[in-house]
């Protein structure tokens, strides 16, 4: 017997150290001192978050340690070199880049990004998934959902699938990286008073 499957696509993490993400994290503090200095990216977003803000001054630190991640990815995927619409090869480079500060009972919907390549950062997640699960006692806990970073894709059968990330604690400093087209959703946690603080950001080919 032969058995053969069919190709799709991943995702790839990562954890760093917070050394690594310090520039990140002293921008994201700078931003949650006083709220009223950052420039809001709401109305850029999908997401149903109160504060969300757009990055700057770490682009270039987090530019240079997400590339090799992507290149790895494309090396395990093969995903980048299957879009053929340029005349010759250009560099990604990451345009856009923002930070969450969710609080309990805020959500982001199925939505996707513009862009090729895709990520998240969990920079500080309140909570324990396993207090998320036993939230809803009535609920049984492979079929709960709250808390958690999922993907949703559509299988080979025409299905619908949901794979949910069980993020909590665990996760900080960790990156998803994916493609920009990949539909993703977060689900909203009720366990804890603090903020859940996210990175994302989108990379686009530089025509420059």
């Amino acid at each position: 017997m032969k058995t053969t499957f069919f190709p799709s696509y991943g995702y790839i993490t990562h954890r760093f150290s917070h050394e690594e993400l310090f520039p990140m994290h002293c921008e994201i503090n700078k931003i949650q001192n006083d709220f009223t200095t950052a420039t809001s990216y709401v109305n850029e977003l999908a997401g149903h978050i109160k504060h969300e803000y757009e990055l700057n001054e770490c682009i270039p630190h987090l530019e240079k340690l997400i590339l090799p991640i992507i290149a790895e990815y494309n090396n395990v995927f093969k995903y980048l070199d299957t879009i053929s619409v340029l005349t010759k090869p250009l560099p990604l480079s990451l345009t856009n880049l923002w930070v969450n500060f969710q609080k309990k009972h805020e959500f982001n919907p199925i939505h996707n990004h513009s862009g090729m390549m895709s990520f998240v950062i969990w920079s500080k997640i309140p909570y324990d998934i396993n207090d998320e699960i036993n939230y809803f006692k009535s609920i049984k806990p492979e079929q709960t959902r709250t808390g958690m970073f999922s993907f949703i894709y559509v299988n080979n059968m025409g299905e619908v699938v949901n794979h949910p990330i069980p993020v909590d604690k665990s996760y900080e400093n960790t990156i998803c990286i994916f493609p920009s087209k990949m539909h993703h959703c977060v689900y909203p946690f009720y366990t804890s008073d603090d903020y859940r603080i996210t990175v994302s950001g989108n990379f686009k080919i530089d025509i420059k």
